[in-house]
């Protein structure tokens, strides 16, 4: 069984100052604790089924993904239901993600994916900073740097909801 599950909010609706949000957020949801379990209690649960969840956020929506088979439906369905409805937000999970995602910019997209980089170049031509579509999708290293747990919960709170919310499931 596949999932899809999108939600109408990207990197275009993060607010000024704070491009990145909308990834960080995703990347707490898919690559973080839930409430009552930590992330590796969670990749510890998928392991054996054979699966994994993942997250990929653009301009206009984010969408989770994962596929596991229909003998272990009801679990992994339990598991992804709580990591997008009650996440846990935990500061530790909070710092690795944001430094992963700054590392990422400053690392990887700079010096090891010159496809990538070429596209946020013709981004930046095509669309001034002032634009929503005018910053990376993983946003720019000082709003990373300012960003906080809070400003995760309250993005969070704001877009994940089900008016924006559409699933596909095959």
């Amino acid at each position: 069984v596949s999932f899809r599950i999108l939600f109408m909010t990207g990197s275009a609706n993060d607010p000024k100052g704070k491009e990145g949000l909308a990834s960080l957020t995703a990347a707490l949801l898919a690559e973080g604790g839930t409430r009552t379990k930590t992330y590796a209690q969670i990749t510890d649960a998928m392991y054996p089924m054979a699966t994994s969840f993942n997250w990929q956020v653009d301009k206009e929506m984010t969408v989770f993904s994962g596929t596991t088979h229909s003998d272990t439906l009801e679990k992994y369905y339990a598991l992804i239901r709580e990591m997008l409805l009650d996440p846990g937000f935990r500061d530790d999970d909070f710092q690795r993600l944001k430094e992963d995602a700054i590392n990422y910019l400053k690392t990887s997209l700079r010096s090891g994916n010159d496809e990538e980089l070429g596209k946020e170049v013709l981004y930046t031509m095509i669309y001034p900073p002032a634009h929503p579509y005018g910053h990376q999708n993983m946003g720019s290293v000082s709003a990373l740097q300012a960003l906080t747990l809070i400003d995760v919960r309250d993005f969070y709170e704001f877009n994940y909801t089900r008016a924006n919310l559409v699933i596909g499931l095959a």
